[in-house]
C-alpha cells in the first residue's frame, strides 16, 4: 500500500481502499507491505510488515521505545512535517467548526526535556513488575528505561521508585505514579487499589528520605482525597511572584517554560481590564499573574483543595484575589455573573468548556481568553461565543506535549 496521508494520531493512512486503513509508524508516500488487524471507526489498523520506501521527512526516533511506547506518536517525523503537522490538527478543527483558520500562528520547534508533571503506570505479574507508559491503544504497560520528553530531574525519581515498586503491588495488580517537580522538589502522588500496608509506608517514605522528594502521598483508588505518607518539604510552585502550595495530584501545566509564555501572554490579553474572572482556575497560575500587574481576579474552579491553596496565598500575599468553589460544568458562572468582568480566562479540561461558553456568549465581557489542550472542543466552544458576538483575534500554538498529537492553544476573542 501507498500512504496518502497522516492521521491525527500521528500513524499513515490509506485513502484509496474501499475502507481506510490506518498504518502506525507509516508517513505519506511510503510505500509498506501491511497486515490489517483490528476494526477502528470507518476502517482498520493495521501494521507495517515491510517499509518499502522511504519519506525524506522521516528521522531517526530519539528515544529507543518509540514504536512500543504510547507515549509519542511523531519521533520519526521531521521538525518541519512535524511543526506543519500539529498545525494543521488545529486548522482542520477550527475549519469543521466554520471558524476563520488565518488568525492561527504557527508551532515553534519542539524542545524535548521540559516535562516536568508526568503520569506513569506499573504493574505487576509474579515477580515482575512493568513500570512505564502503556502502549499505544493498549493496557499493555511498556517498562521504559529512558524518557526524552521529561526534564532531566524527573528521571531520578522515577528510578528510585522502581525498586520498592512490589512492596506496594500484589500479583495482577497495577497503579499509577504521578510526578511533578515543585520549587522545592518532587510531589509524588501513588494511586492504588486497597489500603497502603506498613512495609509499604516505610518504602515511600525511606525513597523520599533517599532522594529528599518534597512530598509523597498515596490514594487509595476508592478515596476521593489523598493521604500524605511523608512531606519533607512544603511543595511550592510560584505564580506572579506568590509562592501557593499545591495539593497532591491537582493539574498544573505539563511545562514550565510553556506555562510562562502562556501567562505572559494572558496578561497582555487582557489589556488593561481592572477585573478578570478566571475560570476553571486550580491552583491559580492565571490568577496570580493578572493579579501580579494590578487586576482584581476572581479564581472559580471545582477542587476545594485547589481553590483553598489559592485563597491562603492570596490572603498570605495580600493579593487582589477573591475564590469561589464551583463546578462550572453543573453550575456555570450565568451571563449576569459574567458582566462585571473587564475580561474573562478560561482553562478547561480536554471535554472543553460547553455550558460555559453558553453562558459567555450571552455576556457583555469584552474579551475572552481561552485555554486549551484539545484542538476539537476549543473550536467548538469559540464557534458558540463567535455565534453570540465575538470575534476570534489570535490563535497562539505551542508544543508542550512534544511528539504526541496534543498541542496546547490560546485563543483571545474580542467583543466585535
Amino acid at each position: 500500500m501507498t500512504i496518502g496521508g497522516l492521521g491525527a494520531r500521528g500513524g499513515g493512512i490509506v485513502l484509496d481502499e474501499p475502507q481506510r486503513l490506518y498504518v502506525a509508524d507509516a508517513l505519506p508516500g511510503e510505500t509498506c507491505l501491511v497486515q490489517p488487524e483490528s476494526r477502528r471507526g470507518d476502517g482498520w489498523t493495521a501494521r507495517v510488515l515491510d517499509r518499502l520506501t522511504d519519506s525524506p521527512d522521516r528521522v531517526a526516533a530519539r528515544c529507543r521505545h518509540f514504536g512500543q511506547c504510547g507515549g509519542c506518536q511523531a519521533q520519526h517525523l521531521s521538525p518541519p512535517a512535524y511543526t506543519s503537522w500539529k498545525r494543521e490538527l488545529v486548522v482542520t478543527a477550527f475549519r469543521q467548526a466554520d471558524l476563520p483558520t488565518a488568525c492561527i500562528g504557527l508551532l515553534a520547534m519542539p524542545v524535548a526535556g521540559m516535562r516536568r508533571r508526568v503520569r506513569l503506570v506499573a504493574r505487576r505479574h509474579g515477580t515482575n513488575v512493568r513500570f512505564g507508559f502503556q502502549a499505544f491503544s493498549s493496557h499493555v504497560v511498556v517498562d521504559v528505561a529512558e524518557c526524552p520528553v521529561m526534564r532531566a530531574d524527573v528521571w531520578p525519581v522515577v528510578t528510585r521508585l522502581r525498586p520498592i515498586l512490589p512492596a506496594l503491588l500484589t500479583d495482577g495488580r497495577a497503579l499509577d505514579v504521578a510526578v511533578l517537580m515543585t520549587d522545592t522538589g518532587a510531589d509524588v502522588l501513588v494511586i492504588g487499589p486497597g489500603s497502603l500496608g506498613l512495609e509499604a509506608r516505610e518504602a515511600l517514605a525511606t525513597a523520599a528520605q533517599a532522594g529528599d522528594w518534597a512530598r509523597v502521598s498515596w490514594q487509595s483508588e476508592e478515596a476521593v482525597a489523598p493521604e500524605p505518607v511523608c512531606c519533607r518539604h512544603t511543595p511550592v510552585l510560584t505564580w506572579g511572584g506568590t509562592p501557593v502550595e499545591v495539593p497532591p495530584g491537582t493539574f498544573v501545566q505539563a511545562s514550565a517554560e510553556v506555562e510562562a509564555s502562556l501567562l505572559a501572554l494572558a496578561v497582555e490579553a487582557t489589556g488593561s481590564a481592572q477585573t478578570v474572572a478566571d475560570l476553571y482556575a486550580g491552583c491559580g497560575s492565571f490568577s496570580f499573574a493578572l493579579a501580579a500587574v494590578g487586576r482584581h481576579v476572581h479564581a472559580v474552579d471545582r477542587n476545594a483543595a485547589a481553590i483553598a491553596a489559592v485563597r491562603h496565598s492570596a490572603g498570605m500575599w495580600s493579593r487582589p484575589l477573591t475564590t469561589e468553589c464551583r463546578d462550572l460544568v453543573r453550575r456555570p458562572l450565568s451571563a449576569a455573573e459574567l458582566n462585571r468582568f473587564d475580561a474573562v480566562v478560561l482553562d478547561p479540561p480536554r471535554a472543553g468548556a460547553a455550558n460555559q461558553a453558553a453562558e459567555l456568549a450571552r455576556s457583555a465581557a469584552p474579551v475572552v481568553v481561552s485555554v486549551s489542550c484539545r484542538p476539537a472542543t476549543a473550536a467548538r466552544d469559540a464557534a458558540t461565543l463567535v455565534a453570540g458576538g465575538y470575534r476570534l483575534v489570535s490563535v497562539t500554538l505551542f508544543d508542550q506535549f512534544v511528539w504526541s498529537p496534543h498541542v496546547e492553544l490560546l485563543l483571545v476573542l474580542q467583543r466585535s
